[in-house]
């Protein structure tokens, strides 16, 4: 397959049969190469092959089209994103990134686990003081006639829920 090399503010225009690509700046004086001239595309483990060769629908060359980036970290990965859609980048074309993504779908368990221990350990929390509360009073109900003859005897409401909670 055949590609002109072109420079212009309309690059590809609607309703054209020209193929036409980009190339940077780099590339071209690496290989020599102007705007105007004709690349051939070939199979590197076939020379005789060329790209129209191995694919006949040109669509299905541009909807796997993608480019591989290295981020430090998942702030730089979204700033990316943000630069890219702030320069123009077209709606047919996503930034996505299978880190990120696996990350984020790994972290939905934990989360869900994180939610069922508080949730449990508010409960046990819950279960625990009634529990307390039905031995404290379930404690002071078999102590009633001591703490009767105590107050009998004339000793202080506040004495005796010192010594109350003493023997505890």
């Amino acid at each position: 397959m055949e590609l002109i090399l072109k420079k212009s503010a309309h690059l590809f225009e609607e309703g054209t049969k020209e193929n036409v690509c980009i190339i940077s700046d780099e590339l071209a004086s690496y290989n020599s190469i102007a705007v105007g001239d004709i690349i051939t595309l070939e199979n590197p483990s076939d020379s005789a092959e060329t790209l129209k060769a191995a694919v006949d629908d040109m669509d299905s060359v541009f909807s796997q089209t993608n480019g591989t980036y290295v981020f430090a970290d998942q702030e730089k990965y979204e700033q990316f994103q943000d630069d890219v859609k702030e320069m123009g980048l077209d709606d047919s074309y996503t930034v996505t990134s299978q880190d990120v993504n696996s990350y984020a779908q790994s972290l939905i368990p934990l989360e869900n686990l994180s939610n069922f221990a508080l949730y449990f350990f508010i409960v046990v929390l819950i279960i625990g003081a009634i529990v307390l509360m039905v031995i404290n009073i379930f404690n002071i109900r078999e102590r009633k006639y001591e703490i009767g003859v105590l107050t009998a005897i004339g000793m202080k409401k506040r004495n005796v829920c010192v010594q109350l909670f003493m023997r505890l």
